[in-house]
């Protein structure tokens, strides 16, 4: 079989890839433990990353059963291979990027699978100043798996504790133009850090902005009590905690805690698609003048929809949050993200999805609109009609099934119809009528999603339909 990665990756590896227990993009490194990857990868995985990332390496975690385990084994390695590691220990990603920059840190590794399922962990590479490895970092790095590395001389063990967390919360607070006002509003909020790597930042930012903490899966039990994606249907207990101490907001955030999911005393937990249009409402009293906005194919056009009032202009990047960075950066980009919760702003030292950001936003929001409770915000957000697919594949057919699709979707309508299709993210087909289709084989997962917004329940409905009718086809 002829194999076709973006990266020149081992026999072995691939193996593990077709049987769906290995992931390998953009996105790092992610495996089913034990089937997914070995020590000995392991070891040659951070062997090659040593040969070109500097003397002092930045290490962090998430808080998943294995990340403790699979902490001790990367930091010994880097030891041998004599570098000196400032561990940072459970924290964000978003935390442990902005360490990597206020450390002054040559690189760094995040143990982490973010939302994937409790069996799964993972590696993303953050380059100096905590900027995540892009696709030709990762093609460097797999080419230095072919050449052995010289053990580092005298061995010893080089490593200390490094707490980042105060930093990344000050960096956020800095740029609040309403920080007193926020602290005396005394805001209720429940949290649910699904006992992973928020449970220490989240409650850190809460108490600064004076907050009354009603806390859920706040433990670090290794063990995740409910599923790692914060969806709404997996934050049912959650919901109905806010509901009954009617609390005026919660927070939600998936395992690395970089994506956040919004939660309102009448509606329980909303759709991830919000949080960054809530977000702009706070991001906005920092901008003086019309800005350029980033997010990815995926993400719904509520952000484009409630921005353009301001006059601001909405671009869109592939999936990744690396891609959507490096697309703020080309174009002067002050605000945006992916669609999935993830709030990018690229003031923040943290280089990335930032869920701690997207918070202190929202609550800047509501402080300033006087607002009783987040639904004084939501209420000025658009009607959201979306629907997020995933359909498993077996590695010899990913292309030819998503492939069908493509055909399938690209006659839903007519060509007059057709307002534009961009490929260089799958395939993304927007409508003249303001509706779109995204299909792409995932970076996270052996899936391909198909992602596609409509402009009335009515047009949703019809999609969905034609869906259901072709899977069965």
């Amino acid at each position: 079989m002829k194999h076709n990665h973006p990266f020149s990756i081992p026999e072995d590896y691939l193996k593990r890839i077709e049987q769906g227990n290995l992931m390998i993009s953009i996105s790092g490194i992610r495996a089913k433990f034990p089937d997914g990857i070995s020590p000995k990868m392991l070891l040659e995985i951070i062997e090659a990353f040593c040969k070109n990332s500097g003397t002092t390496i930045l290490l962090g975690n998430d808080g998943r059963s294995s990340s403790p385990l699979l902490s001790n084994f990367i930091e010994n390695l880097l030891n041998f291979y004599n570098k000196k590691v400032l561990n940072v220990g459970t924290a964000p990603t978003p935390t442990i990027k902005a360490s990597c920059y206020f450390s002054k840190a040559d690189a760094g590794i995040i143990i982490t699978a973010s939302h994937n399922p409790q069996e799964w962990n993972g590696i993303k590479f953050l380059k100096k100043g905590g900027f995540f490895y892009d696709k030709e970092d990762y093609i460097k790095l797999f080419e230095g798996l072919r050449t052995e590395l010289p053990l580092g001389f005298p061995l010893k063990i080089n490593s200390q504790p490094y707490n980042g967390i105060e930093k990344h919360v000050e960096s956020i607070l800095k740029e609040l133009t309403n920080y007193n006002e926020i602290k005396q509003k005394k805001y209720k909020v429940v949290i649910d850090p699904v006992n992973s790597s928020g449970i220490y930042a989240l409650p850190i930012l809460l108490k600064e902005l004076n907050c009354d903490i009603i806390p859920l899966n706040c433990e670090s039990s290794l063990k995740f009590n409910r599923p790692p994606e914060p969806t709404p249907k997996a934050l049912n207990t959650f919901s109905k905690i806010i509901k009954k101490e009617r609390a005026h907001v919660g927070f939600a955030l998936d395992p690395d805690g970089d994506r956040l999911v919004c939660g309102s005393p009448t509606k329980g937990a909303i759709n991830e698609e919000y949080t960054l249009g809530l977000a702009y409402l706070g991001k906005k009293l920092t901008l003086k003048k019309k800005a350029n906005f980033v997010v990815n194919f995926s993400t719904s056009r509520i952000l484009e929809k409630i921005s353009s009032k301001e006059g601001h202009k909405v671009l869109r990047a592939p999936v990744g949050e690396v891609n959507v960075l490096n697309k703020m950066l080309e174009v002067g980009g002050k605000f945006g993200g992916e669609g999935n919760g993830g709030v990018i702003d690229p003031t923040i030292p943290s280089m990335g999805r930032d869920s701690l950001t997207g918070i202190a936003y929202i609550l800047s929001a509501m402080t300033a609109m006087n607002s009783q409770s987040i639904d004084d915000l939501l209420a000025l957000m658009p009607s959201l009609y979306m629907e997020k697919l995933k359909i498993p594949y077996k590695f010899e057919n990913k292309e030819k099934i998503l492939n069908d699709w493509i055909e399938k979707f690209y006659s839903l309508y007519s060509e007059e119809e057709i307002e534009s299709i961009n490929q260089e993210d799958g395939f993304f087909i927007s409508y003249k009528n303001q509706s779109w289709v995204h299909l792409r084989t995932s970076n996270t997962e052996p899936i391909i999603r198909i992602i596609f917004e409509a402009n009335t329940k009515k047009e949703l409905n019809y999609i969905k339909q034609y869906i259901e009718k072709n899977q069965h086809e």
